[in-house]
This record gives structure tokens, sequence and C-alpha cells, in this order.
């Protein structure tokens, strides 16, 4: 494609320039030509992708098309909002790779709204767990091109915690499972699951 859209613009400017239009003229031109064939196929690619999703189940449900485009991340927050309060406060992991999503603070606040949403560090800082009805993201984070291949990157959070309870979001089988203890960031890794923070 980067090919054929560089050939179309070379092509352009040489009629141009054959037919004694103005040099510049002939480069702006075929500069807006090169442009726009680069979007219109960005476009119709992002069409067909969308038209084939829709032919494929045209009835699908919202909750069906979200959980398409966002698998996992949509699933769990859905039941990140059934397991806590709407005045409660969600620690999310830090906002870099790999927890691309779940890491965006108002990406994950755009589905847990009216909870408070709270971006922390890579080691999460006593003080903000000292906070009352205060819950914690358990995230492994996605791979992608840019994210790292080191798997001790992944898992957030990093340290203990000290826990009312803990769950265990499994998004694949759709089931949650609940342990009454603390969060062990050794054992407790998993793709999506919640803490719920302890207070003395």
């Amino acid at each position: 494609p980067f090919t054929f859209q560089f050939f179309v613009a070379l092509l352009w400017f040489h009629t141009l320039y054959i037919r004694k239009v103005n040099f510049a003229k002939s480069i702006l031109i075929a500069g807006l030509i090169y442009v726009g064939v680069d979007g219109v196929g960005r476009t119709l690619g992002i069409a067909y992708k969308g038209l084939r999703d829709i032919a494929s189940d045209p009835f699908a449900t919202y909750a069906q098309k979200m959980t398409k485009v966002y698998p996992g991340f949509y699933p769990a927050m859905q039941e990140i909002k059934l397991l806590t309060s709407p005045d409660s406060i969600i620690i999310i992991p830090p906002p870099a790779s790999p927890w691309d999503i779940e890491g965006n603070q108002a990406m994950v606040n755009y589905f847990l709204y009216p909870r408070t949403v709270v971006n922390s560090q890579l080691e999460i800082s006593p003080d903000i767990l000292n906070r009352k009805n205060t819950y914690v993201l358990i995230s492994k984070g996605k791979m992608s091109i840019f994210s790292s291949y080191n798997i001790y990157e992944y898992h957030w959070p990093k340290n203990p915690i000290t826990a009312s309870q803990i769950w265990e979001i499994d998004t694949v089988n759709q089931k949650i499972i609940n342990y009454h203890r603390d969060y062990n960031p050794t054992t407790d890794i998993w793709e999506w699951g919640l803490i719920e923070v302890k207070h003395e």
C-alpha cells in the first residue's frame, strides 16, 4: 500500500509537470493526493473491519460489543462495579506499559463512575491505602508490541497488601472466587482481581 500511494503521487506529479504546471504547485497537489490516498485507505480498512463485525453478529447487545472491543477489561470493570459501592475508591496501576488500558485513569473512570479512581506507582504507598472504603485493582497487564517481554514486569500490585478479602475475577469462565486473606503478589498473579483494603 505504501508503494502504491507513493506511485500514485509520483504519477500525478509527473503528469502535472509534463502539462507545464508550476513545479511548486505540482509538488503540493501530488503531496495532497499522497495524503488523501493514505487517509482513504485507512478509513476503508476501519470501515471494513466495523462492517465485518456488524455482519457477523448484527443483534449483539452493548455488553457483547464492549466485550469484543475490550476483552477482559470490560467484563472485569462490570464485576468491580458489582463488588464495590458507588462511594468507594479504586486504586489502579500506573499509566504505563503493560497496563495501557487499566492504568488509564480516564478510561477506568468512564466504566466505574461515580467511584473515585486513583493511579498509583509500581509500589503502592501506605498513605494511599489508609483511606476508608478503598479497593485495589489486580491486573496482569497486556502484552503488546510496545510491552516488555520480561515476565517480572507484569502483574500489579507489586507489594503485599493487608486485605479484608480479595476476589479473583475469571473473565474467560465468567466466575469470581472470593478469598478471606491478605494479598500476596507472588501467588495472587491473576489476569484480573480486586482487593478490599483492611482497616484496623
